[in-house]
């Protein structure tokens, strides 16, 4: 049956009660299952944002978001996916610019060293990249939280002197201190990242992919951590020399 067909609306929504149905026993018994809780969870998140970026796909402007260009840093949700496809939210190099009217980015994967024993094993399909991400993430995620700590500052010393009978400019004041308040609350999670970085990162070679912009969690605007930031040209040429020896005969 072509459920795309919109005569067959009841027989889809019949089939859509059956299969929600059979998710959430698949689920109850992946969360009662000791050996299979961890990935329980990893499907409910994603299952939960992949909901969301669908629900809000018709809204979506990619032209509020940067232009991400080569060489940029950028965190990305890749989502839950089968077998030994990379999944879950990891920062990622951007391989080519990107300009405010495409809707993806092709970027290369980055994961993070656990364990200092383990840089000395890296796959050879893999490339490490030292702690150059870590610092570059610390340098900026500093001079953020400065910038912003002091402009929250300075909102609050104006707040204290506008005429409280002028609802126009408290009004605007509430809401560029809310706006300020997200802004240091994602930045927040900048730092817990950060300590996941302290060893080192590799890139992923062999997951290479093109994915929607709306899998992008960072940077979304000019507060972001991740805003403008990019590896070095140095760093950008191996990254270079590795896909070609991985992908091609040279």
């Amino acid at each position: 049956m072509d459920f795309k067909d919109t005569n067959n609306k009841l027989d889809l929504l019949k089939a859509t009660d059956t299969l929600t149905n059979d998710i959430n026993c698949f689920m109850k018994d992946m969360i009662n299952n000791e050996s299979d809780y961890k990935k329980a969870a990893l499907i409910y998140y994603w299952l939960r944002d992949y909901k969301n970026i669908i629900k809000n796909e018709n809204h979506f402007n990619i032209a509020c978001l940067p232009s991400y260009k080569r060489r940029n840093i950028v965190s990305v949700n890749f989502g839950f996916n089968p077998g030994a496809e990379l999944g879950g939210k990891h920062y990622a190099i951007v391989l080519h610019d990107s300009n405010k009217s495409n809707p993806l980015i092709a970027v290369l994967p980055l994961s993070s060293i656990k364990d200092t024993k383990l840089k000395e094993n890296i796959h050879p399909s893999n490339i490490y990249l030292g702690r150059e991400i870590y610092h570059r993430i610390e340098s900026k995620y500093n001079a953020l939280y400065t910038s912003l700590k002091a402009e929250i500052e300075t909102i609050n010393e104006i707040a204290e002197q506008i005429n409280p009978n002028d609802n126009h400019a408290s009004e605007m004041i509430s809401k560029k201190l809310l706006d300020l308040d997200k802004n240091m609350k994602l930045l927040s999670k900048t730092e817990t990242e950060l300590k996941h970085l302290k060893l080192g990162s590799y890139g992923i070679i062999n997951q290479i992919r093109t994915v929607s912009k709306m899998r992008v969690l960072n940077p979304t605007n000019k507060y972001s951590s991740l805003y403008d930031l990019k590896v070095s040209s140095e760093t950008m040429l191996k990254i270079d020399e590795k896909i070609s020896k991985f992908y091609t005969l040279y």
